[in-house]
């Protein structure tokens, strides 16, 4: 049972059409639920859940001896006295136990807080990874893209290198010059010009 379960019973005192003494007895049995309740917290939040264990963790050997009967008080008290003893050396072994469990919930908080933010460091270290890694990435495709522009601008130079020769020298004119005469102008034969070429061969 919550405190949020137990407030109707809050609202039960202001009724006003109840007697004092009805409104006497509810306002005890909300003060005895509220004392037996856990209390509403929030979900996850682990210091809260040891700080209600340690606010249950006083056990109260001092039971209540009042009733509307005096024989009824006479014999509570009779039996308050006489386990009394007995119920405070059984309350001491509950506190210890108590404070126990206690330590051991505040050493499982402090490991799982150290685990939570290793776990947010690592969180935020693989980002970083995986950041850098995609700027790799573009830059590899930058990369790779540049180097097949300048692939194909080289295939592009070697294709035109290879359509055809490269002539130096002198320029051949006419059809038939020999090479090193200008203007493809063939030298005289025999020396005499206006004869004919052949006779002056079969003359020599």
């Amino acid at each position: 049972m919550t405190e949020s379960e137990t407030s109707p019973l809050v609202n039960a005192q202001a009724q006003p059409d109840l007697p004092a003494g009805t409104l006497a007895y509810l306002e005890r049995v909300r003060r005895a639920t509220r004392r037996l309740s856990s209390p509403d917290l929030p979900a996850g939040d682990v210091r809260a859940a040891i700080g209600a264990t340690a606010d249950a963790a006083a056990f109260n050997v001092d039971a209540p001896t009042a009733s509307a009967r005096p024989v009824g008080r006479l014999a509570k008290q009779a039996v308050k006295r006489a386990v009394r003893w007995y119920m405070r050396y059984l309350s001491e072994q509950l506190v210890d136990f108590g404070r126990a469990v206690l330590r051991t919930a505040e050493a499982l908080a402090d490991r799982v807080e150290l685990l939570e933010g290793r776990a947010h460091q690592s969180e935020a270290h693989l980002a970083a990874i995986e950041h850098r890694l995609a700027e790799a990435e573009a830059a590899h495709s930058v990369l790779a893209a540049t180097q097949a522009g300048l692939a194909e601008a080289l295939k592009a130079v070697r294709v035109e290198g290879s359509a055809g020769p490269c002539r130096t020298g002198g320029i051949v004119a006419g059809g038939g010059g020999e090479p090193g005469a200008p203007g493809g102008a063939r030298p005289p034969m025999g020396g005499l010009s206006g004869t004919d070429a052949g006779d002056d061969r079969l003359a020599l």
